[in-house]
């Protein structure tokens, strides 16, 4: 506990700072959930029980590491996690076509790399980065789903 925290106790009221957690440990704490979901997600299409669910999620993620490696206030962007986006965005691809064809999500050889490849490059890629630009990728990653649901919702 802080000294502010100490103070505010001892006045029977709480402090401003007692239940914040720095932004740095919410970060870690979010990159975690995130690394592990990215995880669960390949493992599943691995596994070939992988739902929708799974689908987006990678989806999602993908799309993260591409607005985070072209943000704005970086200098030169991340090429080499661009280049993992793309054949990763053509293994999304193949995996949406056969399932619009079959009706099952299943990934094959390839596919499988390349989501391998998502997960390792997630794994290098998030740590390096700034609690900032983890921020404007999440709140852009989020403008682009709403986008997508209502042009789902006009189609």
């Amino acid at each position: 506990m802080n000294r502010a925290a100490r103070r505010a106790a001892s006045k029977g009221r709480e402090s401003r700072f007692a239940k914040k957690a720095p932004a740095s440990l919410m970060f870690a704490a979010g990159l975690d959930g995130m690394l592990l979901s990215d995880f669960q997600a390949v493992q599943a299409f691995r596994g070939g029980w992988a739902d929708v669910c799974h689908f987006d999620s990678l989806l999602e993620y993908m799309m993260m590491i591409q607005f985070a490696a072209n943000d704005d206030a970086r200098l030169h962007p991340d090429t080499g996690a661009l280049t993992v986006c793309e054949l990763v965005n053509m293994a999304l691809l193949n995996i949406r076509d056969r399932y619009d064809a079959t009706g099952g999500l299943s990934a094959e050889g390839d596919e499988l790399r390349a989501l391998d490849l998502l997960a390792e490059t997630a794994a290098d890629f998030w740590p390096r980065q700034a609690v900032t630009t983890y921020a404007r990728a999440w709140q852009k990653t989020g403008e682009w789903k709403r986008e997508a649901v209502n042009q789902k919702a006009a189609a």
